[in-house]
C-alpha cells in the first residue's frame, strides 16, 4: 500500500478503507474480499484501536504493495505479514 494511501487510512471511515483494500486486491487470510466487519475484527484481534492503529500496522510492514504478475497479497491472521 502506498504511503499516501496508508496515511489517508487514518482519516477515513471503515467503509472507505475496505473499498481501498478491495480495489487494490488485498484479500483476507481466507482469500475473501474485505468487509467492514472483517476489518474491525482483524484490528481487534491484533489489539489495534480503530483505523488509527491501521497506520501503525502499515508502518510495521504488515501491508505491502502488490507486485505485478504475482498473486494478490493476503493479510494473514494473528499479525502475520502479507504474503504474495
Amino acid at each position: 500500500m502506498s504511503h499516501s494511501a496508508t496515511k489517508s487510512l487514518v482519516l477515513i471511515s471503515y467503509r472507505a478503507t475496505v473499498q481501498i483494500l478491495n480495489s487494490e486486491e488485498y484479500k483476507t487470510s481466507r482469500g475473501n474480499k474485505w468487509t467492514t466487519r472483517r476489518l474491525f475484527r482483524m484490528l481487534q484481534r491484533n489489539h489495534i484501536s480503530g483505523l488509527h492503529g491501521l497506520g501503525k500496522l502499515a508502518k510495521k510492514g504488515y501491508f505491502q504493495t502488490p507486485l505485478e504478475n504475482q498473486n494478490p497479497p493476503t493479510i494473514k491472521r494473528a499479525g502475520s505479514f502479507i504474503t504474495h
